[in-house]
């Protein structure tokens, strides 16, 4: 793929979570509730990302050093994504409770 074909998917993926964040918006109230299960899955989707395509190419590295650098960034990586199902916070509607996440 060129860097310009590349690019061009990119933002069309793009393109796509901003369609996401329209639909969500436009459910409205009723859309909170699942909001915890899109965070699961595109994190999901991530990590096997990491799993099928980064991994492989690192097990045959040759260089020790580089390889265990790249590895522990992964494994950052991974962990920043991780911290988005921190942000998913649950709470129960209450007469009177009304406060935003």
């Amino acid at each position: 793929m060129t860097n310009w074909s590349a690019l061009a998917v990119n933002f069309l993926t793009a393109l796509g979570s901003l369609l996401g964040v329209v639909i969500v918006v436009g459910i409205g109230t009723d859309a909170l509730n699942v909001v915890g299960y899109f965070l699961a899955f595109g994190s999901g989707v991530l990590l096997f990302i990491a799993a099928a395509d980064i991994l492989p190419p690192l097990m045959r590295e040759r260089d020790a050093k580089r390889a265990f650098i790249r590895f522990g960034l992964m494994l950052a990586s991974m962990g920043i994504v991780g911290l988005t199902l921190l942000h998913d916070v649950h709470c129960e509607s209450i007469e009177g409770h009304e406060h935003a996440h």
